[in-house]
């Protein structure tokens, strides 16, 4: 879209260009017509006359009319006679630099040099001397030609940066929805999560039926909230709106903060102590550089997989020890999760839990590596360095 409509600014701006210039030259052409009418000979008449005709057809047709023009200047030149009268000289420049500016190459380059070199041409043909004025005479019809493609190729470098500017307006604003989605997906619904299973706790522990339902209602709310981000709000977030949909005006350049300000042990810190809450005793060992991890590109894939993996601890792992491990190699940073799955969460631990860590793990090209024994599941992730 943006594309087509630069196209018809374009367009209108060459066709404004070519109705002011050939305004200049026909003004220019009456003048010298009222003072040489009288000495012109019957081809003077003619060559005046088609010349005339094309400056006024170019208000119309300007592309057909500047050809014309420009032709007509290699025939006068080549002609055996002395062409006199008005000179046609500022239409053919104008001719030759509106061409080079608005037709292909193909077409106003020949229309160049072929008026360059019938004015080289002219003399030799008959036998005159090719003086400094013919030399000057000629090179001014490439200098024309020169000035239009110089503008041609102004447009078309300032083109070029403003698709390059919407093409990076258009990426920082996916970036941003993207980040939305992190933060929607790591910090809410973590939270979420860590809420309804001390719903649980607490609903388990209480010592009233009343303050049972209330906790068993609230667990149902926070449940059907974490689903709906999941499958309504998170979907188009990470969809992006793809290519062909234009930024709002007003957008921001910077991603929410969320989690972006908080380290990888930060986020390991949190989420130990929410498990301690739930009765999960764990072995966390983090072996990582911390230059590492805080690089841009590896800090927001640590900080989702750790996330994932504590989130799943306690939406489907049974209360008790879990171990969670995160050591850095050479090239590559290694996740390992291990800890008791509730015998009712197995079917959905088996499907939904792969799948979200699955795609994490693609996203930032790794792998990763799962089993399942004696109720006791373990996670295996390897992500390389960038």
């Amino acid at each position: 879209m943006s594309t087509r409509i630069s196209r018809s600014r374009s367009d209108h701006a060459s066709h404004v260009t070519s109705i002011i210039g050939s305004a200049f030259c026909l003004l220019i052409f009456i003048a010298e017509l009222a003072v040489s009418f009288n000495r012109m000979s019957p081809v003077d008449y003619c060559c005046a006359a088609i010349y005339l005709l094309m400056l006024l057809l170019s208000v119309a047709c300007p592309k057909v009319a500047y050809v014309a023009i420009s032709i007509l200047s290699i025939v006068e030149m080549l002609l055996p006679v002395t062409i006199g009268g008005p000179t046609t000289l500022w239409g053919v420049w104008f001719s030759l630099a509106w061409l080079a500016n608005s037709v292909p190459l193909w077409v106003s380059l020949p229309l160049a040099l072929g008026n360059t070199g019938a004015c080289l041409l002219s003399p030799l043909l008959y036998a005159m001397p090719v003086t400094l004025g013919t030399v000057c005479m000629s090179a001014s019809f490439t200098v024309a030609f020169c000035i239009g493609y110089a503008f041609r190729w102004k447009a078309y470098k300032d083109q070029l940066l403003a698709e390059k500017a919407l093409a990076d307006k258009q990426i920082r604003y996916q970036q941003e929805r993207l980040a939305i989605a992190h933060t929607v997906h790591d910090s809410i619904a973590g939270s979420l999560i860590y809420a309804i299973y001390l719903c649980r706790l607490h609903a388990d522990n209480a010592n009233d039926a009343q303050s049972t339902a209330a906790f068993k209602q609230l667990e149902n709310i926070l449940s059907q909230t974490v689903h709906d981000i999941r499958s309504d709000v998170l979907p188009p977030l990470r969809a992006g709106e793809a290519a062909g949909q234009d930024q709002p005006e007003g957008g921001t350049n910077q991603p929410p903060a969320a989690l972006h300000d908080m380290t990888l042990n930060d986020v390991i810190r949190r989420q130990q102590e929410r498990l301690a809450s739930l009765g999960f005793i764990g072995i966390v060992n983090v072996d990582v550089d911390y230059e590492v991890t805080k690089h841009p590109d590896m800090q927001q894939p640590c900080i989702s997989i750790v996330l994932e993996l504590t989130n799943n601890i306690m939406k489907h792992g049974k209360p008790g020890c879990y171990v969670l491990r995160v050591t850095h190699h050479d090239d590559s940073i290694c996740f390992f999760a291990s800890n008791q799955c509730a015998q009712s969460e197995q079917q959905h631990y088996q499907q939904a839990s792969p799948r979200s860590l699955a795609s994490m793990v693609a996203s930032a090209s790794g792998s990763m590596h799962i089993s399942n024994e004696d109720n006791e599941w373990s996670v295996s992730i390897t992500i390389p360095c960038k």
